[in-house]
């Protein structure tokens, strides 16, 4: 169908049940540029700059969601959080922000 004038358009992509969801990338590799590699690795035709990289955590039964700044480095934050994927794990989002302004 058609947008109506000013209707955000939103980017969804979920990837088939067995997918390799694994990203090689260094301890001072930053945020932007894992999206960057995300993007590029799931074929995803989009500016970077409409994504941002959460960091999700568990406790106490409570899901906890921050948004990474783009030069904070995931991979160190990661190793810091331990062992347990409930501790610290990362989610790739559409930016709700409103900071990026990108023309269709």
């Amino acid at each position: 169908g058609q947008r109506a004038p000013g209707a955000k358009r939103r980017s969804s992509f979920y990837l088939p049940r067995g997918t390799v969801k694994h990203l090689h990338v260094l301890s001072h590799t930053r945020a932007s540029e894992v999206i960057g590699a995300l993007l590029r690795k799931f074929a995803v035709v989009d500016d970077p700059r409409k994504f941002a990289l959460f960091e999700r955590s568990e406790k106490d039964e409570q899901v906890y969601l921050r948004k990474l700044a783009d030069e904070e480095q995931p991979l160190r934050l990661r190793l810091l959080a331990g062992p347990s994927e409930k501790a610290l794990s990362f989610v790739l989002k559409e930016n709700e922000t409103g900071e990026v302004n990108v023309s269709a």
